[in-house]
């Protein structure tokens, strides 16, 4: 499941499902695919529901912008149930979606509000995410039972509505497939009478949270007017999902969900990064200032990238969360690769592990250029209407049951990649510092963005273990002194001091001082967005806390005139700033409490762990 439904802070994200039915052949499905994988998404949530058998084909085709849905599944788990599909069969499968209660199935299938709770729970339990339909036929509507026909068929899962896992899809049975359509006046009434009877029955959370969408004859006519309403969260299509006007629905629900926080840095950061980092290269300009400035501007750049990560779909997330297991073991492990490869540098010719290095980055540092320019120059409307091409490589040739990874790309893609290849092939000709500036920029940004701790105590685990990791290698011995200086690889930011002496010296910064603290920043914005705390208190307190432990560091290498762990000083700064920031607000539990960590599902049962075949 994803991290949650909203855009961060108070918006609800808009969601367009497209419910294709019992219709299209495969051939004419995977023709739909193409036209989806040139759809320009931007803020909304896109689902779509093929049939059963096209399900597998149409998700390994399709981008990961869109996600799939299954349009069913049995009331059951695996076992002796003749034609059925259970959710835990779709979870194996890694289908993230379900549509449950749709009216067919309600009226040709003879589904109660029973079964379907049965089924809603199986779902969830399997992991799955749900879109769960309600609505009145149109003799209960013209008796005036609509809003009492849609609470008694919430009322048996009213548990069950946890607005991160379900959305509601409000479908008047009389307007399916008919032509007709519910007035404005008349959807907004009824999706506002549903969040009042989830505020009383539930919760006011769970309210102010659930998607609630509308279905029923939705085309590119009617869509905009529907799509402005107060309680209108999108819609579940029908017919118009087979057709191009689907693009027209989903465009209409555009930037209606709200955005949290200071998005400036897609229009001022990115310009401001990189004349920060190429100024130096012609101005002198003080190692120190140039040091601050730039590691401060990439960890708030960062921050917001993860923030961004924190608030996209299953599909689209490309986030690794940090387990309590990891944060305990990183420092073992890095110690000892730090150990290994100071042996190479201190005993063996450093030029041999140079050149792998060498090699090692020569690719890594070209996808990290194209993932970190990538995702500014996404925000050009031109770039997000870019044909999505989609490739399933099986690179594990070794393993029969391993699954083919699905590569995506664009044509914005194929030039980045080209510039970032050129960026590495001459770095590693000419080892210039500015390049190596540049690919350690980018494996920074790209980190941040791309780690994520599971939840504020991981993070103190992180944060501390890692405190204790570098005061020991840096005061304690001379590997990390050693190991930072012999290695040529992009792992550290140089900073020149003097651009007219024949041969140049540096000021240096690791890039563990930059990647570590700023995924803890990051989770403290992500904390802001959740509480929806619009002065961001904890990211802002902690960016400025960063700071200022990097300025103690700088003092103190200045002072001493030696090299410092500059975790030393930006730990307590970070922790400190984020425990203080609590204590003032009152918010020491729900800082302590915060988790991003979605619970893991049950394993699906075998066949052969069932009884009655």
């Amino acid at each position: 499941g994803g991290k949650g439904p909203a855009t961060m802070g108070g918006g609800r994200r808009m969601i367009v499902g497209g419910n294709w039915k019992c219709n299209l052949t495969k051939a004419k499905a995977m023709d739909l695919v193409e036209q989806l994988n040139g759809l320009d998404c931007g803020d909304v949530e896109v689902v779509v529901a093929p049939v059963f058998l096209h399900l597998t084909a149409v998700q390994a085709q399709l981008k990961r912008a869109v996600s799939v849905a299954a349009q069913n599944c049995s009331f059951a788990g695996m076992g002796a149930y003749t034609g059925d599909v259970s959710a835990e069969h779709l979870a194996n499968l890694e289908v993230p979606w379900v549509i449950l209660g749709h009216s067919e199935r309600r009226s040709h299938f003879r589904e109660d509000d029973a079964m379907l709770a049965t089924k809603l729970q199986h779902a969830l339990d399997a992991g799955l995410r749900v879109i769960f339909c309600v609505g009145e036929q149109k003799e209960e509507r013209e008796r005036g039972e609509t809003n009492a026909v849609v609470r008694r068929q919430l009322e048996g899962v009213a548990k069950l509505l946890d607005p991160t896992r379900v959305v509601v899809a409000y479908e008047p049975v009389w307007a399916i497939g008919t032509g007709l359509v519910a007035t404005p006046a008349q959807a907004q009434e009824t999706h506002k009478a549903i969040r009042s009877w989830l505020a009383q029955a539930v919760s006011p959370e769970t309210a102010e949270a659930m998607r609630i969408q509308y279905g029923g004859s939705v085309s590119a006519k009617n869509c905009n007017d529907l799509a402005g309403l107060p309680d209108v969260d999108g819609f579940l299509v029908g017919g118009a999902s087979l057709k191009p006007e689907f693009a027209d629905i989903v465009e209409s629900c555009k930037g209606r969900g709200g955005q949290f926080g200071p998005f400036m840095v897609d229009v001022l950061a990115y310009p401001a990064l990189v004349g920060l980092a190429t100024i130096p290269a012609v101005v002198p300009v003080h190692p120190y200032l140039n040091m601050l400035v730039i590691s401060t501007v990439i960890v708030y750049m960062g921050c917001h990238r993860a923030l961004a990560q924190a608030a996209a779909t299953p599909g689209e997330a490309v986030a690794e969360t940090v387990s309590k297991k990891d944060a305990m073991n990183f420092p073992l492990h890095g110690s000892a690769v730090l150990f290994g490869l100071y042996m190479v540098v201190k005993f063996i010719n450093k030029e041999y592990v140079n050149m792998l290095i060498a090699v090692y980055f020569f690719a890594l540092g070209a996808g990290a250029v194209v993932q970190a320019v990538r995702q500014p120059l996404q925000a050009i409307p031109a770039v997000r209407k870019l044909k999505t091409h989609v490739w399933n490589i099986k690179w594990q040739f070794w393993s029969k049951d391993a699954p083919p990874e699905k590569l995506e790309f664009n044509g914005l893609d194929v030039p980045l990649l080209a510039i970032g290849l050129a960026i590495s092939v001459v770095y590693v000709s000419t080892k210039h510092w500015l390049l190596a500036n540049t690919l350690a920029i980018c494996f920074s940004l790209c980190t941040i963005e791309m780690l994520s701790l599971g939840s504020f105590q991981i993070g103190c685990i992180l944060m501390v273990a890692l405190f204790a990791y570098d005061i020991f290698w840096v005061f304690g011995t001379e590997v990390m002194v050693t190991v930072a200086k012999g290695i040529d690889a992009p792992i550290k930011l140089l900073f020149p001091k003097d651009l007219a002496a024949e041969k140049l010296q540096f000021s240096l910064l690791g890039l563990g001082d930059i990647v570590i603290p700023g995924i803890f920043v990051a989770l403290m914005l992500r904390f802001d967005a959740k509480q929806k705390l619009h002065g961001l208190p904890y990211f802002r307190s902690n960016l400025v806390a960063y700071l200022l432990g990097l300025c103690a560091t700088v003092a103190v290498m200045h002072f001493f005139e030696a090299a410092q762990p500059a975790l030393l000083y930006l730990v307590p700064a970070c922790l400190g700033a984020a425990f203080l920031c609590a204590a003032s607000r009152g918010e020491l539990k729900e800082l302590w409490a915060f988790t991003e960590e979605a619970d893991a599902p049950p394993k699906a049962e075998t066949e052969e762990t069932k009884k009655g075949k």
